[in-house]
């Protein structure tokens, strides 16, 4: 299990990080918003009136500027300002020289990384280690009610085409949308499917009532060009994050398969992904009801049911919904998760097979927080290696073999 890198850096300051955990968080610092977390924490540091006088505040200002820019440049400062604070010389010198050894270690990191291998190729001894980039475009796409094919990542801004009175339209910012426009209105339920691929980013759409929907990769959602009956239903498979336009009049359906889930206007994420062992509705604003068969469930907010394959349905209270909806926000997060779980998860985003050539043991769970989705699959995987198991990546085939260390 792995640390945050919170509490990577206290160890750190503190002297207490070696070995794996220090590789760890070398690692860690190369991500921007962990360099955005290790600034904010000298800042902390330096401006606390326990710590310095507050006359020393220009000169200490002036290291902790010139400290983010080397975080932000990737490049170390000249010399860095120690200050002479009487009886305190000796703290200062300590917090100021270990948030110097923080980017020594992190452009050290950064090079071993990068530059390393950079000099061995230009010397003909190239150190080749297998890497997937995470996904880099939107490989999305929309097949229309008359069977037409859409391709998003290859279509520019503007109008993709015309269903009646409703266009389809991608934005500037890559986000699709239905407009409704001056030709006749749609009167005839006329649906279309859009198809989020493994391997492909999240894509942002918004239906024609306005509702705003979220795919992650392995995702599909069919649904109406125009919303012309008593319900606003559409029907997903994978993991979709929805902001529902409120319609007292007209009910939001999600059908997952065995279940609906039923809404007026409210914010939730539903996961029903092929090979989970449930389908999974978790609630962040107002209410919905979960109905799987004879069965019925009212969420509040913090809430998620889990409706396993046996048909059983259960509650979940205060579900950390920033977990869930993580990978909306570009992030990889989980918490004292188990190892196939999470390959699932990587399988999807990097669009690769996981071969297990090893048992995983039951007791075996990972924690981490904040890592962005732009990682490679090896500084990911890299997080998650630990002295039971390592992972052997095979570009070519797209496979990740799981064995012992």
């Amino acid at each position: 299990m792995t640390e945050s890198f919170k509490q990577l850096l206290a160890l750190y300051e503190a002297g207490e990080l070696a070995g794996e955990k220090l590789a760890l968080f070398l690692q860690l610092t190369e991500l921007e918003e962990n360099q955005e977390l290790l600034a904010q924490y000298i800042d902390e540091k330096v401006q606390d009136p326990a710590f310095i006088m507050a006359e020393d505040k220009k000169l200490t200002d002036l290291a902790v500027e010139r400290l983010k820019a080397a975080i932000n440049k990737k490049e170390l400062p000249q010399s860095i300002p120690l200050l002479q604070v009487p009886g305190k010389q000796k703290n200062i010198r300590k917090w100021l020289t270990a948030a110097a050894a923080v980017m020594v270690l992190a452009v050290t990191g950064y090079w071993l990384v990068t530059g390393l291998n950079k000099d061995k190729e230009e010397t003909g001894i190239a150190l080749r280690l297998p890497d997937l980039k995470a996904p880099e475009t939107n490989r999305a796409t929309i097949t229309l009610s008359d069977g037409r094919t859409v391709y998003l990542d290859s279509a520019g801004s503007g109008a993709l085409a015309q269903e009646g009175n409703m266009q389809l339209v991608k934005l500037a910012d890559g986000q699709i949308a239905y407009q409704a426009g001056a030709s006749d209105e749609v009167k005839t339920l006329q649906y279309n499917t859009l198809v989020n691929p493994r391997g492909s980013k999240v894509i942002d759409m918004t239906l024609a009532d306005g509702s705003r929907v979220w795919l992650n990769a392995g995702t599909s959602i069919t649904y109406p060009v125009a919303f012309i009956t008593a319900e606003r239903s559409v029907t997903i498979k994978g993991e979709a994050y929805f902001e529902v336009a409120p319609d007292k009049t007209k009910p939001f359906l999600v059908n997952t398969g065995d279940a609906y889930v039923k809404v007026l206007g409210t914010h939730f994420n539903v996961m029903n992904y092929n090979g989970e062992p449930s389908v999974q509705t978790t609630l962040l604003e107002g209410s919905v009801q979960v109905i799987a068969g004879d069965k019925e469930m009212l969420l509040k907010p913090g809430q998620q049911s889990n409706q396993k394959k046996d048909g059983g349905l259960t509650l979940a209270n205060n579900v950390d919904v920033e977990l869930v909806t993580a990978w909306k926000n570009g992030l990889q997060s989980f918490r004292h998760a188990d190892l196939k779980t999470l390959m699932r998860q990587v399988e999807r985003w990097y669009d690769i097979d996981v071969v297990y050539e090893t048992e995983v043991p039951a007791s075996l769970s990972f924690t981490g927080e904040g890592i962005s989705r732009n990682v490679s699959l090896r500084e990911l995987l890299q997080v998650l290696e630990n002295k039971d198991l390592k992972f052997e990546i095979d570009a070519e085939k797209r496979k990740v073999r799981v064995k012992k260390s």
